[in-house]
């Protein structure tokens, strides 16, 4: 099995929704003047690549450590420009 990683880099200058917070991402420690690399990361939980579970919107609902790994994983199409007028075509497993 093949596994391709979803996730998006992080970084000061990517778009977040609207009413949640900028990332900010901080060099705090430098390796020469401090002996390590160091920085702080500010962001909201919906910031690039995420999951929205139960608990996002219902109290005292399953957060996402509830949820078994392979409940991510599966069998996957790559649609883009040139195949998504063929998905019609596509025969359920």
């Amino acid at each position: 099995m093949k596994f391709v990683d979803l996730s998006h880099p992080i970084s000061n200058k990517m778009s977040t929704y609207p009413s949640d917070p900028d990332v900010s991402i901080v060099k705090e420690k430098d390796i020469n003047e401090d002996g390590s690399l160091l920085h702080s990361i500010k962001m909201g939980t919906h910031t690039g690549s995420h999951l929205d579970v139960p608990s996002h919107i219902i109290t005292g609902s399953k957060t996402l450590d509830g949820f078994p790994l392979s409940k991510f994983t599966g069998t996957a199409i790559k649609v883009d420009e040139r195949t998504f007028s063929n998905l019609g075509q596509i025969k359920k497993k």
